[in-house]
């Protein structure tokens, strides 16, 4: 089984104002990587991080952020390795920006929102769609699933969200302490959906 994760990077946000949001605090238990179910990370560039280790559900189906990203804005990421499912979306003010997330049963990454061109040149995304239509691929046929492995979207968006958040599940955090990761703990109803 591959890894299951959900993290959300709150940029301009103290670690208090993050628990808060989310109702947990900080347990002052450390740990060399994210422990279950909740941790929390200050990021150097005045930003927290949160992972959700060992996640059962999808990012957007398990967290409020409309809520969460209320007077701020979040990096929001996930990943389902098992299936090749990962995503990326950026959150402002109560409302979503922009997103994407890779194609696990289609051909073509879901895009949300208004996706900044330089991240969608980043993923070459002009050059993908000039590839689907010299394969001929449509909506209606089911052409695209022969040659679907030579498609990639599930590590480049992994490695957008890697860029935007300074984390990705599996990997290591680049940090200045032994053990970064410090276990959250519930104190109120969760802000779940």
């Amino acid at each position: 089984m591959g890894f299951c994760s959900n993290w959300m990077l709150f940029r301009a946000t103290t670690p208090e104002a993050a628990c808060d949001a989310l109702g947990v605090r900080r347990s002052g238990i450390r740990s060399k990587s994210p422990k279950p179910v909740l941790c929390g990370v200050v990021r150097p560039e005045g930003a927290y991080l949160v992972v959700e280790d060992r996640a059962v559900g999808m990012l957007e189906g398990t967290w409020d952020l409309t809520g969460l990203s209320g007077g701020r804005e979040i990096v929001a990421a996930a990943e389902i390795d098992g299936v090749g499912h990962s995503e990326v979306s950026v959150w402002r003010d109560g409302r979503k920006v922009w997103g994407i997330v890779s194609p696990v049963d289609d051909f073509r990454p879901r895009l949300s929102g208004c996706v900044p061109a330089e991240i969608l040149a980043e993923l070459q995304y002009e050059e993908y769609l000039e590839y689907i239509e010299s394969k001929g691929w449509t909506d209606d046929s089911d052409d695209w699933e022969d040659d679907f492995d030579e498609v990639d979207w599930f590590n480049p968006i992994l490695r957008l969200a890697a860029d935007l958040t300074g984390y990705v599940c599996g990997s290591p955090l680049a940090a200045t302490e032994e053990e970064p990761f410090e276990i959250l703990e519930s104190i109120v109803a969760s802000t779940a959906v």
